[in-house]
């Protein structure tokens, strides 16, 4: 483990040796992402590998760049419908969190598109028997829960973004996430989950290469 950290995301697959590497380090889980960038997303056999070297993952799901104009309720419906397929794909279990990511420094004037999309997203992951997360400045993960429309709130690293500290105070965070780091060659952010984050193994082992 890195500094107290107990997990990280990263933007590329995991290969088994380097699961066991990470395990070995003594991290518990990976965030690995969901969405359309066939290079960047986790894919069956991976999700096998992952957990076969004891780790969790963290489904987060991610068509970048986000920004206000991203945000709709058709693109909420669009990326759940997809994030599900995948989720089903990799086996995740129901009862378990897909965080969307709200990837920018959103503005108080945004949130409502925000919501909107998270309205249809949580519809839509529920209807499955998902559960819904945000990745997301302060301010947006604030608004998002006290609308009801997410379980579970992944604080972005950026200190900067709006109400960064104020909700990292809140206690009501399920990860945070922390500083990028480079380890074993792989360029990763640090995480560090409250107990609440939820990761998952697969429901049961796939053996096709991805």
């Amino acid at each position: 483990m890195v500094d107290g950290f107990d997990g990280l995301d990263v933007a590329r697959p995991i290969v088994p040796a380097m699961a066991r590497k990470l395990k070995a380090d003594g991290f518990d889980f990976l965030g690995r992402y969901y969405g359309q960038n066939r290079e960047k997303i986790l894919h069956p056999a991976e999700a096998h590998a992952i957990a076969s070297a004891g780790l969790y993952i963290v489904s987060v799901y991610e068509d970048s760049p986000t920004k206000a104009s991203y945000f709709s309720h058709a693109r909420g419906e669009a990326d759940a419908h997809r994030a599900v397929a995948q989720a089903i794909s990799c086996k995740q279990p129901e009862a378990t969190p897909i965080f969307a990511a709200v990837d920018y420094d959103a503005q108080k004037d945004h949130l409502p598109m925000i919501a909107a999309y998270f309205a249809a997203w949580r519809c839509i992951l529920l209807g499955a028997g998902y559960k819904s997360g945000a990745y997301a400045s302060g301010l947006v993960l604030r608004r998002l829960i006290d609308s009801g429309l997410v379980s579970h709130s992944w604080l972005a690293q950026s200190t900067g973004w709006a109400s960064y500290e104020k909700f990292k105070a809140s206690n009501d965070w399920n990860i945070v996430q922390g500083p990028e780091r480079s380890i074993h060659d792989l360029d990763v952010d640090l995480d560090r989950a409250s107990g609440k984050g939820d990761g998952w193994m697969p429901l049961a082992p796939e053996s096709q290469q991805p």
